[in-house]
């Protein structure tokens, strides 16, 4: 067995020390690669021009008729019709 453990610890590989602050990256690092869609953020913010919808409304179209005209949801609505 000596001559066995000799040959072979030889060849063995030498792990450096690590600081704490390499454990702390190597463990953040290992969080981010399991949750990729962590800080995804959700859906993105729609781009409509308020003035648009205000006017439709204006010339009475319902909440259902806006929301389906601009691709929105009627709670987008209902939001923007807050900030009138």
């Amino acid at each position: 067995m000596g001559r066995y453990f000799n040959e072979n610890f030889l060849h063995a590989k030498v792990w450096h020390r690590q600081t704490m602050a390499d454990l702390k990256q190597e463990i953040r690092a290992r969080r981010e690669a399991r949750n990729p869609t962590k800080h995804a953020g959700g859906r993105p913010a729609s781009n409509i021009a308020p003035n648009e919808v205000y006017d439709a409304l204006r010339e009475g179209q319902t909440v259902t008729e806006v929301a389906k005209k601009f691709g929105i949801s009627r709670s987008s609505v209902y939001k923007l019709m807050e900030g009138m």
